[in-house]
C-alpha cells in the first residue's frame, strides 16, 4: 500500500489569486479593512474559518460566521462556472500526473482546508472524483497542520508511514505531513519558491507536474 497525499488549492487547481479576490471583497463589505495577496498567500491550507481569524484576529464570532457562509456562496458560484472560460483551471499537467499514479498503483487521496462541499463540487466539475479514494476536508478535520487527516487514512488504509507522502504548496501542507510523520513534496507552481519550500522543511520540491510523479516514485519504492 502506498498513498499520496494531495493538497488541493494551489496544487491541483490554479485558485489563489481567484480566492483572494473572494476574501478581499467580503473582507471590505464586512469592514473588517484591507487584506493583501501575501498576507493571503501566507494563510495557504488553512480552513475559511482559520484563514479569516487569522487576517482578522479581532473579529465577532457573528461576523466570523457571516463571512464563512458568505465565502461558500461565492465558491459555489464559481464551481458551477468550471465548465466555461470562467472557472478555476487545473494547472497544466496535473490530471495526467494524477492518472499515471493511479495507473502505477498509488493510492491517491485529498488533504485539504477547503471545505467538504466546495470540494466535492470542484472535483466533479473537473472530473476527476474518481482518482481519489478519500477526499479529507476541513469541514470533517480539524484544519492544517494538525496531523489526523493523514494519520485517520494511514491508519483506515493499513499503511506505513514511510510509504506515504504529501504533496502541497504552502507552510501548512508540509508541517502538516512534518507532524503526522510522513516525507512531503513541495510544488513551486502554486508561488512558492523551491528555496521556501525547502527551508520549511520540505522534503523535495518540483517545478513540473511529470517531474511529480518520479520524485514521488523515488522517496516510495
Amino acid at each position: 500500500m502506498k498513498i499520496a497525499f494531495f493538497d488541493y488549492d494551489g496544487t491541483i487547481r490554479d485558485s489563489s489569486r481567484t480566492l483572494f479576490h473572494i476574501y478581499r471583497e467580503l473582507f471590505i463589505k464586512h469592514d473588517l479593512g484591507t487584506i493583501t495577496y501575501d498576507d493571503f498567500f501566507q494563510t495557504g491550507g488553512l480552513s475559511a474559518v482559520e484563514i479569516i481569524r487569522a487576517l482578522s484576529p479581532n473579529i465577532d464570532n457573528k461576523v466570523l460566521t457571516q463571512v464563512t457562509e458568505d465565502i461558500s456562496i461565492v465558491e459555489a458560484d464559481i464551481y458551477k462556472q468550471n465548465a466555461n472560460a470562467g472557472g478555476v483551471p487545473m494547472f497544466d499537467g496535473i490530471e495526467d500526473a494524477l492518472k499515471t499514479l493511479k495507473s502505477q498503483g498509488w493510492t491517491l487521496g485529498i488533504a485539504t482546508g477547503a471545505s467538504k462541499q466546495g470540494l466535492m463540487d470542484g472535483l466533479e466539475s473537473y472530473k476527476i472524483t474518481d482518482l481519489f479514494e478519500f477526499y479529507h476536508n476541513a469541514t470533517e478535520f480539524p484544519s492544517k497542520p494538525n496531523p489526523e487527516m493523514i494519520v485517520d487514512a494511514l491508519r483506515t488504509y493499513e499503511c506505513k508511514f514511510a510509504n506515504a507522502v504529501m504533496v502541497g504548496d504552502t507552510m501548512f501542507d508540509i508541517k502538516l505531513a512534518e507532524n503526522a510523520g510522513i516525507a512531503s513534496i513541495g510544488v513551486t507552481w502554486g508561488g512558492s519558491t523551491k528555496e521556501k519550500l525547502l527551508e520549511l522543511g520540505a522534503t523535495k520540491t518540483v517545478d513540473d507536474s511529470m517531474e511529480l510523479v518520479n520524485v514521488i516514485n523515488s522517496l516510495v519504492k
